[in-house]
């Protein structure tokens, strides 16, 4: 399957909600409201990911990953709903990111990842991104980068 593909962001659709990890980690209590906490949805949250550079014409690629008490929904953008988070970066950071090449603190620092809005909620959210990183591996096993797809298939 083909990084940033909708099938691929189908799959993580997919693989966040049957992951009994991820369900058990947004609907585990938080502390009393206290910080730092590191579990748990209490308010809906939405992490957009905004990739320039996109084969095969060089495009601008974003989605979604929304987050509630309920689970997790991977897809479109939703205009109508304002992102919490925006990770923005091209298109080679975001597969060493995905594909575990890199990680993001390394790419803040090199200037290939900008972050905007409540990164807080990041930190707050800990042990849901944990378990999202465990669910989305077996779609990190079946992915390749589109320019990779498209040479394989010229041969």
């Amino acid at each position: 399957m083909t990084f940033l593909s909708s099938e691929w962001l189908a799959a993580l659709h997919s693989a966040a909600n049957e992951d009994p990890g991820v369900r058990d980690a947004v609907a585990a209590p938080r502390p009393g409201g206290r910080e730092p906490d590191t579990g748990g949805v209490d308010e809906t949250i939405v992490l957009r990911q905004s990739i320039t550079g996109c084969p095969p014409d060089d495009r601008l690629v974003e989605y979604q990953l929304e987050l509630t008490d309920k689970g997790a929904t991977v897809g479109a953008v939703d205009r109508g709903r304002p992102a919490d988070v925006t990770f923005r970066l091209d298109h080679g950071a975001a597969w060493a990111v995905f594909s575990g090449e890199a990680n993001a603190q390394m790419l803040l620092i090199e200037g290939r990842l900008t972050v905007d809005g409540d990164v807080g909620a990041l930190g707050r959210r800990s042990a849901v991104f944990s378990a999202l990183g465990d669910a989305f591996a077996s779609v990190r096993t079946v992915t390749v980068r589109a320019d990779r797809a498209a040479n394989s298939e010229l041969r």
